[in-house]
């Protein structure tokens, strides 16, 4: 029996020790092999083109998967579904279960997941619990944390987070005022008819009655009759006859102020009949500023900073949200809202980005869809009534713009993007920040944390200094990412087209107009409740794709209700 017990151990470590020898030629042959293919694509990529350079880095990425499937050694495997593989290294037996081997090291592969090319310059040295293994005699708590780690430890949702989070209520009602502000101050009654001063002592039904034509049983908003009033008056005629000649309308116009009760820039300049394409005009000025202003903030907030930005966008809305109220021609009118474009979106979408970096994982969700549901829906579905009781388009100009004023302050005191210092090699500023947090959220982090941030995000400096500098022209150097970019660009037009034509639709409806933008906007909040607590539950991709469909399902269908007019923009 001890024969046995010792013959069996014998064997036992043979075989453990083969198996150590294995894995060890395994690992020598992959380093040799990665080694000679990455001197042989350095020196390669000193004297080829840029489009050779792809067909290299799809070649090495083809031999990399390769070896990952046809390789002899367990020690490389592909992940599913993550930005770096999960690996196994070699297992020992002891006491009849497998353990990693605490000597082992092997290879992790950052493959993605629709297989694009990856450099061999990827390819990392990493333990077996996952740990970079240039040095592997490292301890576990030598490990240097990122900055979700440390996120994690200040408090995902504490106090700090949570002001973040109430702030967003004044940005987001700065947003909303901005892009739906418009609407209310470029409104024109459906009833509005040519104006004849002659017969201005007479009510309103008796005007029309004698000077406008019939049209398609209405009244014509753009002819009159052409006849001498003067005349017509003496005589005591009352009724107009069909059969008179007709003009266009020669002193201007009236509007029926009963549904829409103020004047707007549009109703005081005329934007209608041969001019009544000059608003739809100004709200494309506004949308080329918001074009314009998206690439010129987004320039800003890389190099500069995302609470600069924060802060430009907001003034620049203030002060030509609030000239807006001087205009007094069409052209005037126009270049204000170009510039009061620039500031949409951006003077809520820099603190939302903020917002939601310093905020944990767990509550990112949370955050980042209730604060559309709640702020922007409320500011959405107070505008009209703020628009009703100001009753003056210039003075509704002057007070949707007051909140960006109050943004300019709020916005110093606004952390900076955390990301945004680490990639600026900002680190002592970042650390000082996450301070602040530990200290409002009751929390504590060592000390020793923080140094190995230091000290990793000091490293990548070094490393990255020589490392190329991306531009927007790189999202369509690969065909992945060139694929996924339009996609995303697809997407948000129809998105945008589809809420915006809804948004504007709404004054067609055929009822109070008023009434009906708050309940039109009020549906956002069950809308983006829902979507809050059952995104993580039923995932991205699909969830967007459905709601795509039924939105242009039931788009459709509203086109055939007869109160509708999807098409008729006179």
């Amino acid at each position: 029996m001890e024969e046995a017990k010792m013959k069996v151990k014998t064997d036992m470590g043979l075989i453990k020790s083969n198996a150590r020898k294995k894995m060890e030629r395994c690992r020598n042959s992959e380093d040799r092999l990665i080694s000679q293919l990455e001197v042989e694509n350095q020196a390669l990529r000193k004297h080829i083109s840029a489009e050779v350079n792809e067909i290299i880095d799809q070649a090495i990425a083809k031999f990399s998967a390769e070896l990952i499937s046809n390789g002899e050694c367990n020690g490389i495997r592909k992940g599913r579904n993550r930005n770096f593989t999960q690996s196994s290294g070699s297992k020992i037996q002891e006491n009849g279960e497998f353990k990693h081997d605490p000597e082992d090291t092997f290879y992790e592969i950052p493959l993605q997941i629709c297989h694009e090319p990856v450099p061999i310059r990827s390819l990392r040295k990493v333990s077996y619990d996952g740990r970079p293994a240039n040095d592997l005699s490292r301890k576990s708590e030598d490990t240097i944390p990122d900055f979700e780690t440390i996120l994690i430890q200040v408090g995902e949702f504490g106090n700090y987070q949570k002001i973040l989070f109430l702030a967003m209520f004044l940005f987001a009602f700065s947003e909303a005022f901005l892009y739906l502000s418009q609407i209310f101050i470029t409104l024109i009654p459906d009833g509005h008819w040519c104006k004849v001063p002659q017969l201005s002592n007479l009510t309103i039904e008796q005007r029309k009655l004698l000077s406008i034509p019939l049209k398609d049983s209405k009244y014509d908003s753009c002819r009159m009759y052409s006849v001498n009033y003067t005349d017509l008056l003496r005589t005591g005629i009352t009724l107009a006859d069909p059969t008179w000649p007709t003009t266009e309308c020669q002193h201007g116009w009236e509007y029926d102020f009963s549904e829409i009760p103020y004047s707007t820039i549009a109703t005081e300049l005329n934007w209608v009949c041969d001019q009544n394409t000059l608003a739809p005009w100004a709200q494309a000025s506004f949308f080329c500023g918001a074009i314009v202003g998206g690439l010129v903030f987004g320039w800003i907030a890389d190099r500069f900073g995302r609470v600069p930005a924060l802060v430009l966008t907001n003034f620049i809305g203030f002060v030509f949200g609030t000239m807006t109220a001087f205009s007094t021609t069409f052209w005037q009118f126009a270049v204000c809202r170009f510039f009061v474009g620039l500031a949409f979106d951006n003077c809520f979408t820099m603190m939302y980005i903020i917002t939601l970096e310093y905020v944990g994982p767990t509550w990112r969700t949370f955050v980042s869809n209730m604060s559309i549901a709640v702020f922007f829906t409320l500011a959405e579905s107070l505008l009209p009534w703020i628009a009703y009781y100001v009753a003056n388009w210039k003075w509704l100009c002057i007070w949707t713009s007051l909140p960006l004023l109050v943004g300019v302050g709020i916005g110093w005191i606004v952390p900076e993007s955390a990301r945004w210092l680490l990639s600026q090699g900002r680190v002592d500023e970042t650390i000082s920040i996450m301070r602040r947090f530990e200290k409002m959220n009751n929390k504590h982090v060592d000390e020793k944390i923080y140094e190995s941030l230091k000290k990793s995000c000091q490293n990548l400096i070094t490393q990255d200094k020589d490392q190329k500098r991306y531009s927007m022209l790189d999202l369509f150097r690969s065909a992945r990412l060139r694929n996924v970019t339009c996609l995303l660009i697809v997407i948000w037009m129809s998105i945008s087209l589809l809420f915006d034509g809804h948004v504007r639709q709404v004054e067609h409806l055929g009822l109070d107009f008023f009434i009906t933008f708050t309940i039109a906007s009020a549906t956002e909040l069950p809308a983006d409740t829902l979507l809050t607590f059952t995104l993580d539950k039923w995932g991205r991709r699909w969830y967007a794709a459905a709601t795509m469909i039924l939105s242009g399902v039931f788009s459709l269908m509203s086109c055939s209700f007869e109160t509708g007019r999807c098409f008729d923009y006179n």
